[in-house]
């Protein structure tokens, strides 16, 4: 059989391999153990505000706790979203599946690869200078604009024209108003009418021959 060679577990000081936060549920011999056998970085003090320098030598920052570490941090299997391993230890609770807080994608694990290489700190160098002019462009481009708008021709208010001479506007308010006209009654005919006669009554003779009978 040929010989098998096994990859040699990194060495740290006993103090990078216990997690200080007491809220942690992991078990210390299995932090210890994801520690030296490379799946979890090791747990340095971070610092709040890291100096050029340290940044240069590859400090970086969890952007969950804020604070910078060197070494290099984990990175999420699912987005490569960096984060420290205090932070991750707090979110993934042993035997227990949630998910990114970066993307919320389910089964949230890490892994670590160490410090960043040259070209991914000068790639990050070159992304965040290119983010702080555009912030200077904006903030030039937004402090532009009352000037412009100030430089811009005022525009004149529309000419009202008078109106057209009257004899009602000439005549002077000192003088009576015209007393208007009353309308005039109408005129009546008053028609009398004459009562036609009534026709006589017929008269018929009385013959003898009748005026016995009466």
């Amino acid at each position: 059989m040929g010989n098998v060679f096994k990859k040699k577990r990194p060495s740290y000081d006993a103090e990078l391999l216990v997690p200080r936060n007491p809220s942690i549920l992991w078990a210390h011999a299995d932090v210890r153990k994801m520690i030296l056998d490379g799946k979890l970085a090791p747990l340095h003090v971070g610092v709040e505000d890291a100096t050029h320098e340290q940044r240069a030598d590859g400090w970086e920052e969890c952007p969950i706790c804020f604070l910078n570490f060197p070494g290099g941090l984990n990175r999420s299997r699912c987005c490569k979203k960096p984060i420290c391993s205090e932070c991750f230890l707090m979110i993934k609770k042993p035997l227990a599946s949630v998910s990114c807080p970066f993307c919320n994608h389910t089964n949230y694990s890490v892994s670590f690869s160490g410090p960043k290489s040259q070209d991914e700190i000068n790639k990050e160098a070159r992304e965040e200078q290119a983010v702080i002019e555009a912030q200077i462009q904006a903030n030039k481009t937004s402090s532009s604009l009352p000037a412009f708008a100030n430089s811009l021709p005022s525009v004149p208010a529309p000419i009202q024209q008078a109106p057209e001479a009257s004899f009602q506007n000439l005549r002077s308010r000192s003088d009576p108003p015209p007393v208007p006209s009353l309308p005039r009654p109408p005129t009546t005919t008053t028609t009398t009418t004459t009562p036609h006669a009534l026709p006589h009554a017929p008269h018929f003779p009385i013959y003898p021959m009748y005026s016995a009978l009466i």
